[in-house]
């Protein structure tokens, strides 16, 4: 049947036929539009690429299936989905919280026993000359503080 940019062939030609009215476009707007562009074609249909003896059939997948009640098989295909992640209803074994419990406690002490590192202070000096009529200005800049100077 037609793609992307592809113009429509027999297959097109045996599709349209076979369905013999037009879809809902409320319901199947994609199908409607095909369905409305195939019949713009229709003068043409004789002389479009592809083989005209094949069943409409004869094309799309080979076996398909179809659901009786499509929202049965979707709570059935629920109860069906694998937690891949486990899951927060089920109990903890006891033997693994005791083993992360443990390793919490471990890395805890670890941190404690580990020193901290002092505060650092750092403090630029900033002195540009102006030049010989100028008086020499500069600053002072912290972290927290920023001092302009000057000399006269």
């Amino acid at each position: 049947m037609m793609g992307f940019r592809d113009a429509p062939s027999q297959a097109d030609v045996a599709v349209y036929k076979a369905i013999q009215t037009a879809p809902d476009a409320e319901k199947y707007a994609h199908a409607a539009r095909w369905y409305k562009h195939i019949a713009s074609y229709e003068s043409e249909f004789s002389t479009l690429p592809g083989d005209a003896s094949k069943a409409y059939s004869a094309y799309g997948p080979e076996a398909t299936e179809v659901a009786v009640n499509p929202k049965a098989a979707e709570a059935e295909e629920e109860e069906e989905d694998v937690d891949l992640f486990g899951s927060d209803d089920e109990e903890e074994d006891a033997e693994a919280v005791r083993i992360r419990e443990e390793r919490l406690a471990e890395y805890r002490k670890k941190k404690e026993a580990k020193p901290k590192p002092a505060a650092k202070s750092i403090v630029t000096i900033d002195v540009k000359p102006w030049g010989m009529l100028r008086p020499l200005i500069g600053s002072i800049h912290g972290p927290s503080f920023s001092i302009e100077l000057g000399c006269y």
